[in-house]
């Protein structure tokens, strides 16, 4: 697969592009592992938003249904190799193992049902993913429960939500608005920590979404 390696810190990971229906023969739907390989946690995932979801897919026209990247997880390493005379660019092996979705479940769940339902329109989706490999499954486990304790309200516009973790969404639409996206955080294990952007007014429209 073409992918973008990139450096943060000591972190490796990549950057790709996969289309809708290689991507969901490649993922498996597993909150995150403990331990030595034990599978605990069903994935909880909500029907209603995955119902919602699938509805903004059908109807979004001039928006992208998945702009927010998905982010997936193994613990294989993968072999990278980049391309002469670029940046960081280059083809990046695939798992043996199915890869385990850390954040973006809700929308590929909904993209699966979607593609059941209009094949020719989903073949057409190719899904921004960022790919983390060759580390413990405690660094997946955290991974999760930092994204999943991050929830991320929108006021009174279905788009943000809908789309899901798409930071650039929420700041065109509350500009359009002429409000501010609202994002705390809190984390265990990594420490606590809370950020606010702007301001936030809480209303019964404000939704809150993960994933």
């Amino acid at each position: 697969m073409l992918a973008t390696q990139i450096r943060q810190k000591d972190g490796i990971f990549y950057f790709g592009s996969i289309r809708a229906p290689e991507l969901l023969a490649k993922v498996r739907f597993i909150s995150r592992f403990y331990g030595e390989g034990e599978e605990i946690a069903p994935a909880r995932i909500s029907r209603a938003k995955v119902r919602q979801l699938k509805n903004f897919y059908e109807t979004a026209i001039t928006q992208p249904p998945i702009p927010g990247t998905v982010l997936l997880f193994t613990p294989e390493k993968l072999r990278f190799q980049a391309a002469d005379g670029t940046n960081g660019v280059g083809q990046l092996s695939e798992p043996q193992s199915k890869f385990l979705i850390i954040d973006g479940q809700h929308r590929l769940a909904a993209l699966r049902f979607y593609l059941e339902e209009r094949p020719d329109d989903a073949k057409t989706i190719n899904v921004p993913c960022v790919i983390f490999d060759g580390r413990s499954e405690d660094f997946a486990t955290e991974m999760f429960v930092i994204i999943n304790s991050t929830p991320t309200c929108t006021s009174g516009f279905p788009g943000p939500s809908l789309t899901a973790n798409s930071p650039r969404a929420w700041s065109e639409a509350s500009t359009a608005r002429g409000t501010a996206p609202c994002a705390t955080a809190s984390t265990g294990s990594a420490g606590a920590a809370s950020r606010t952007s702007g301001s936030c007014r809480p209303s019964s429209s404000t939704s809150c979404t993960a994933g």
